[in-house]
């Protein structure tokens, strides 16, 4: 007997480990809000508040793929040129002027980037009533400019105080 509810809770155990080792970091389901086009699940929940209409969701869901399909190539393309500085970085004498290049055009990208947000959010806003507008702001509260977004900022972190990089 004892033997027994060893071997199931052994392999509950492992029933539970394979389903954590499936999931995607970062995987938020089947939100459309949920992506890298700047919105997120607490965004999802404000707009699930709003009481939208189905015309409004529709046009607002439109806005969210159209800004996703936009700023895929955008990350691509920064993703390359980080490589690529990498690569350089790992030369034993690295050309300053092609890592300052490559440092500057990734700052270009990652500056289209934020203003797709703002354009994204614009849009977004665009769509909804003067009513539904004062609920979306109360609903964020005094939540600051980055605090939704964990892991992000420029302090020492899991890479220590220099990130790993030297």
């Amino acid at each position: 007997m004892k033997t027994r509810n060893f071997t199931l809770l052994v392999l509950v155990l492992l029933l539970a480990a394979a389903s954590l080792a499936v999931a995607k970091p970062g995987d938020r389901g089947d939100c459309p809000l949920g992506r890298e086009d700047g919105s997120g699940p607490h965004k999802a929940r404000i707009l699930e508040r709003l009481d939208l209409s189905e015309t409004q969701q529709a046009a607002i869901d439109k806005i969210h793929t159209e800004s996703r399909e936009a700023g895929l190539e955008t990350r691509k393309r920064i993703m390359r040129l980080q490589n690529e500085l990498e690569g350089l970085m790992l030369q034993d004498e690295p050309e300053t002027d092609e890592v300052v290049k490559l440092v500057r055009r990734i700052g270009e990208l990652k500056t289209e980037q934020q203003v797709r947000r703002a354009q994204t959010r614009l849009e977004i806003r665009e769509q909804l009533t003067d009513e539904q507008r004062d609920r979306m702001m109360a609903l964020r509260g005094d939540r600051g400019p980055r605090s939704g977004r964990r892991g992000q900022g420029h302090g020492p972190g899991s890479r220590g105080p220099r990130g790993g990089r030297f």
